[in-house]
């Protein structure tokens, strides 16, 4: 991501870009994109739904970011 779309916060990555449902979001074609399923991508060539690790929904730093667990139940 460009440096201006997140800020070092701790340990986290923090987006300051929009938010859509507490899930970080930038303009992309054809709609709004998930930014933590982007950062994802970036660092292991998979798009994936991700949910963090560190529980700042702010965050898309890499190594905070998993895939959801599915309900077995």
């Amino acid at each position: 991501f460009p440096s201006h779309d997140t800020k070092q916060v701790g340990d986290c990555l923090e987006w300051q870009g929009n938010f859509g449902l507490s899930t970080p979001r930038f303009s992309g074609e054809p709609r709004k994109q998930n930014a933590r399923g982007w950062a994802h991508y970036f660092a292991t060539g998979e798009y994936k739904a991700v949910s963090t690790t560190c529980g700042n929904h702010k965050c898309v730093k890499d190594a905070h970011l998993r895939r959801p667990v599915p309900n077995t139940l």
